[in-house]
């Protein structure tokens, strides 16, 4: 996220690897380990303790109000033109609660289906509904500010619903097995590339291509398809264009179509099964090196405070390097006190106090 929001995002018209790496692959990964971090939180064993059904429930949503509202606060205190994902992020946390009970394969298969459908459902309406890409999120009615959070925005929530049931999935299975992290890095690496491979594919038709420069909104007189081809990389704003439904096609990240969203969902799969299996040996220095995971609300809060100038004012690969060791050194320094985040100790006591109950897995997950 840090590589995303400070290194270049072209340079001589081209997308430098740093960003194609990043982009739209941090924002996914965080929306799947979202989804894990609430498939631990209600694995069996923390349901059979529950006295009472409909508590669990209550507790995301409150979480999700509360991670939403940090959002909205951040959005109106960080600088213009860097997305803030925490709302998105509280209103994906309450698309997730009608399945916080399936099992592991009836959330794969609904994760299947979130990805195929709900991006054509995406396509369909948004012509419809007011334009809000260019207002603040803070300056929104709320009718508005709920078709920007669910379709319009930078991370809409409803096309990336596949994101978390994914991520539920993963909750769902023997994540401490070895064999289990392999089938992770395997079967992540399988679908991403296959995602990008069918992508490219159809978009070697020749109907397909007239199609999407026609509707390209950016396209400059003359435009050929390889000068759009040198800027699918850099992305788009969440969505894609509406002109056309050939744009469902196309994998660049941003896009939340359906082989963007597989291929964002295959590499988050794989870089969880890496981490995974990383983590057996010597965890410990693991815990305190990558801290700031434990603790990524508040890592998240920093960086965007970090990212205003008048705090941090030079944006460049300076700043990500300097900016990447202090969120680092941050969360390398709670783990050592063994404390937990600050924003995550607040949301934790709001959701205990909603909910009626503070769980000790409840306390364990780590909100995005």
């Amino acid at each position: 996220m840090i590589a995303h929001h400070t290194l270049a995002k072209t340079i001589h018209g081209h997308v430098p690897w740093p960003q194609s790496l990043a982009t739209g692959r941090s924002s996914g990964l965080f929306a799947v380990l979202a989804g894990t971090s609430i498939a631990i939180m209600t694995r069996r064993s923390t349901l059979e303790r529950q006295s009472g059904r409909g508590r669990l429930e209550i507790s995301i949503f409150v979480r999700a109000l509360a991670i939403a509202a940090i959002g909205l606060v951040l959005e109106k205190l960080h600088d213009p033109g860097v997305g803030v994902i925490l709302p998105y992020y509280g209103v994906l946390f309450m698309l997730g609660i009608p399945f916080l009970r399936l099992r592991a394969r009836q959330l794969l298969a609904a994760a299947l289906v979130a990805d195929l459908v709900l991006p054509f459902v995406s396509a369909l309406v948004r012509p419809h509904l007011p334009s809000t890409a260019s207002v603040p999120l803070h300056d929104l009615t709320p009718f508005q500010l709920a078709v920007n959070l669910g379709l319009n925005g930078d991370f809409p929530a409803l096309p990336w619903l596949g994101f978390l049931l994914a991520g539920m999935a993963l909750g769902r299975v023997a994540l401490d097995r070895p064999r289990t992290a392999w089938w992770l890095v395997a079967t992540g690496s399988a679908l991403a590339v296959a995602a990008a491979t069918v992508s490219d594919l159809l978009l070697r038709i020749p109907s397909a291509r007239t199609a999407l420069l026609q509707s390209w909104p950016d396209a400059r007189p003359g435009a050929t398809w390889h000068d759009l081809a040198a800027a699918l990389p850099a992305g788009f704003g969440g969505t894609t264009p509406t002109g056309s439904l050939w744009w469902l096609a196309v994998h660049a990240p941003h896009t939340a179509t359906p082989f963007d969203l597989m291929q964002t969902t295959g590499c988050a799969v794989a870089v969880i099964g890496g981490c995974l299996l990383a983590a057996r040996h010597r965890p410990r220095v693991w815990q305190v090196v990558f801290g700031a995971g434990a603790m990524s609300l508040t890592s998240y809060s920093l960086h965007l405070v970090l990212l205003r100038t008048d705090v941090w004012p030079d944006i460049g690969t300076t700043n990500f390097w300097s900016e990447a060791a202090v969120v680092l050194t941050v969360g390398a320094g709670f783990a050592l006190l063994r404390w937990r985040g600050p924003l995550e100790r607040i949301v934790s006591f709001l959701t205990g106090l909603a909910s009626g109950f503070p769980h000790p897995q409840m306390s364990r997950i780590r909100s995005r």
